[in-house]
Order: structure tokens, then C-alpha cells, then sequence
């Protein structure tokens, strides 16, 4: 038999192009009646995302003056470790990514979870803080874009219509700014700077509803610096069990904590609650930009399972994607291998940070330290109550201290805490010294006699 003949390049099926299907479809195309669209385009901006605020920006963008022009700026305001070079990633982790880069093994997509070894190394990491009854398993693990991704997707599985949660004032702007996004409800319970910036339960219980779905706790503690003690994460715990609704825990400054304290995982002493605890290696590993982050489900009597929430978080996922492939098999070596030393001398840095920023607070006049940091990057210096009537509030002291010394403190109102300010100490001994020499020199000139007060503990 002989071959067929080779169909032609503008031949559909075999058969000839019809010309006469073409002439009609371009004389449509020609009495076209364009002109009954004309009138304005209609792009509208959906209300989900006009919705979204991020305050930091907001505030930001309030306090944006021309600085002194003969001083350098100095900046405490960004939570980043590593923008000073001071703090730099361990050597074992960028040599496990370039390892991974190199193998050329990571290069395609992976599953919608994480990489399994990423999430094994996930799992054993976060249960080595566990007792045995409490741990998870692989399956509990869900590797994400930086702890923003993992809160994303507790948001969206949670934001039934009506639904309220319960964040912490003060707080991480992202938590009310994913709240506004995806229409849910914000009921704020007040950190109490008094008593180590702990909740009050009995606020926590007079703010709860059966429209409540979740109770977001943030240990080690940003904007506070506040570390939880086993005792007080234990009665959250039971209060939210009694209350029947789930833990969001806020751990990505797991393990940052001073000497004398101990970092202490909710889902340690959650017995019969749910806890959705994320975290990642951005900060304690001092990598923020490689956004590898996680959300585990601690669920250690089924709730979450019975309610469908493991099922919508990996619809979630297979729709966001997670992080690159490479940085997830880095992750295995990076959780196993970085040496205690590591730790050891980020910690040495930051508290010596820490203590250096609270004694200098505690001799400048109308400030004051109600609530010593334990732990993460920050502190929350206070303004004391009349020290400074030229200011109206925490942001236009923040405004003129730019415009005047060159200094960038973020205000307390960007966190919820209107009156306060939020310091970042990560950076060099000799960078802050210049900047509270410069602060001090501005509260000397615009604060009203009278004494201060040292920082408590």
C-alpha cells in the first residue's frame, strides 16, 4: 500500500480549508457595531482586596518627613536580622542550598504540601519539643511561603461567613490586616505590659461567641518581646478547650529566648485543643528572605480532621503553591546540622541588644519599659502619660524624631498600642548607642521636667 499523502500545512482533518466560512466570519468581524461599548471601561477593584491594610505602611507613609539632612539615618524599625550584617545565616544553610542547587534534583515542582523530606524534617524538628502523646506526623505538616503563606491559609479556612477571631493587642499588623481581607471579624484582648504583656482570660472569655473561630497567641512575643511560661500557656490552653475553639500559635521566634527563660510550644500543653501553630526558619536561622516557612496541625483529639479543615487547607495549597523546591530540601540539613554554637551566639547578640536598649530607656526623660523583652527582636518603650504635650500622639513623636535626629522608630499605633513605640535591638552595640544618644538628646528637648521611671521586669 502506498503512503499517505502528507496533508497540507493549512488543512484541518485532511479536508481543504473552507474559504467561503472565512469570508463570512471576516464580514461579521466588518459590521461589528463597536460603538455599543463605548462608555468608561469597567475594572473595579474587588472589596476583599480595598479591604486589605497594612498599617505599618499606613503609619509609614503618615510619619514621612525629609530627615536632617546632616545626619546619617538610622533605622531600628525593621523586624530583619540580617540588615544590619551583624547577624549572619549559619554556613550550613547556604551550603545545603547550593548543595541543592547543584544537584540539580530540585529543579520541578513538588508536592502541593512541601517536599516530603522537608516536611519529615519539619515534623521530628517540631516534636523534639513534644511529649511523645502530643507529637504529629508528616501528614500534619504543610510547608509554605514564609509564616505569612501558613497564616493566609488558616484565614482562608476559617472565614465562614459572620466568623470573628481573637487577636492579641498589641500585635503583628498581618493579623488584622488577613482579618479585613477575608471579612472576619477582629475582637482585640489587651497584652497587659504590667504583667509581662500575659492575656487576661477572664477578657479572653467575656470577647467569645459561637461565631468565634479561632484565639491567635504569638510566643516569643513581636511587637513585646514577651516569653509565655509554661503555667500561663497552660491556662490558655484549657481556656480555649473550654471554649471550643482552636490555637492559632504564632511560634516563628520559637527558641529566641534569653537566658532564665524557656521557649515553651502551646501545642506542648494543649491536651484537648487544636493548635495551628506556624512557623518557619526566616528568623531564628536569620534567612527572612528565603520564605520558607510551615503550618503545622497539632490535633490530638481529631477536630480538626472532623471538621474538615485538614481537607480545605490542602485545597488551599494545591491553589498557592508552596516555596521553591531547592530551599524546601535544604531544610532536612538545615534543621538537623546547625550547630548549637549558632544559636548560642545569635542569642548573646540580641540580649546584649536588649538589656543595652532597656537601660538606656530607663535614663532618658518621658520614656519608660513597663515590660522587659525575654525574647524575639523587639521591645515596647512607652510614653509616659504628659511628658511630651507638643506631641499629639505616638506618630507625630515618631514624625519629628525622623525629621529631627534622622531616627526611624515605629510608633506603637501601627501595632495597636497607641503611645508606644517599637524598637528593634538587632542591630550593633555601636549603632545603638547613636541612636538612643539621639533619641535621649530629643526627649531632652522636648519632654516636661519630671522624673522617669526604670524599666520593671
Amino acid at each position: 500500500m502506498p503512503p499517505a499523502a502528507p496533508m497540507a500545512a493549512d488543512s484541518h482533518n485532511g479536508c481543504p480549508p473552507r474559504l467561503d466560512l472565512l469570508d463570512e466570519s471576516l464580514k461579521v468581524l466588518h459590521e461589528f457595531d463597536v460603538g455599543a461599548f463605548e462608555g468608561p471601561w469597567k475594572i473595579d477593584a474587588s472589596a476583599a482586596a480595598l479591604r486589605a491594610i497594612n498599617p505599618i505602611r499606613v503609619i509609614t507613609d503618615a510619619i514621612k518627613v525629609q530627615p536632617h539632612a546632616g545626619k546619617e539615618l538610622l533605622s531600628v524599625a525593621i523586624g530583619d536580622p540580617c540588615v544590619f550584617g551583624n547577624l549572619q545565616a549559619p554556613k550550613i544553610a547556604s551550603e545545603a542550598l547550593i548543595r541543592a542547587v547543584q544537584s540539580g534534583a530540585h529543579n520541578g515542582y513538588t508536592n502541593s504540601l512541601g517536599l516530603p523530606e522537608c516536611r519529615e524534617a519539619v515534623a521530628e524538628y517540631h516534636n523534639a519539643r513534644l511529649p511523645r502523646c502530643q507529637r504529629v506526623a508528616v501528614d500534619d505538616v504543610i510547608v509554605t511561603s514564609g509564616c505569612s503563606q501558613a497564616l493566609q491559609v488558616v484565614y482562608a479556612c476559617l472565614a465562614n461567613p459572620g466568623a470573628n477571631i481573637l487577636l492579641p493587642r498589641p500585635g503583628f499588623p498581618l493579623y488584622l490586616s488577613l482579618a479585613q481581607y477575608f471579612d472576619i471579624e477582629v475582637r482585640f484582648y489587651d497584652l497587659l505590659a504590667e504583667r509581662g504583656w500575659e492575656a487576661d482570660p477572664e477578657q479572653i472569655r467575656a470577647l467569645t461567641n459561637k461565631h468565634t473561630v479561632a484565639l491567635l497567641i504569638c510566643n516569643p512575643g513581636n511587637p513585646s518581646g514577651a516569653v509565655y511560661s509554661r503555667r500561663h500557656l497552660q491556662e490558655l490552653a484549657d481556656l480555649a478547650a473550654g471554649l471550643r475553639i482552636p490555637i492559632i500559635a504564632d511560634e516563628v521566634y520559637g527558641g529566641m529566648v534569653f537566658e532564665g527563660r524557656e521557649f515553651v510550644p502551646i501545642a506542648s500543653v494543649a491536651h484537648r485543643t487544636p493548635v495551628l501553630t506556624v512557623g518557619g526558619i526566616s528568623k531564628r536561622w536569620l534567612v527572612p528572605g528565603w520564605r520558607l516557612g510551615w503550618l503545622i496541625l497539632n490535633d490530638p483529639i481529631g477536630v480538626l480532621t472532623d471538621s474538615s479543615f485538614r481537607e480545605a487547607a490542602v485545597k488551599m495549597m494545591q491553589m498557592l503553591m508552596g516555596p521553591a523546591t531547592i530551599t524546601q530540601a535544604a531544610v532536612p540539613t538545615i534543621l538537623r546540622e546547625t550547630p548549637a554554637e549558632f544559636f548560642d551566639g545569635t542569642l548573646r547578640q540580641l540580649q546584649a541588644g536588649a538589656d543595652y536598649c532597656v537601660e538606656r530607656i530607663a535614663r532618658i526623660r518621658g520614656l519608660e519599659c513597663p515590660g522587659r523583652p525575654h525574647g524575639s527582636m523587639f521591645l515596647m518603650a512607652r510614653l509616659r502619660a504628659g511628658a511630651f504635650p507638643a506631641f499629639e500622639s505616638d506618630v507625630e513623636f515618631a514624625r519629628e524624631l525622623l525629621q529631627e535626629e534622622a531616627v526611624v522608630l515605629l510608633p506603637g499605633t501601627a501595632f495597636g498600642a497607641v503611645g508606644w513605640l517599637r524598637v528593634v535591638f538587632v542591630a550593633p552595640l555601636s549603632i545603638l548607642e547613636r541612636v538612643w544618644d539621639r533619641v535621649e538628646a530629643f526627649c531632652d528637648r522636648h519632654a516636661v521636667s519630671g522624673e522617669t521611671l526604670p524599666c520593671k521586669e
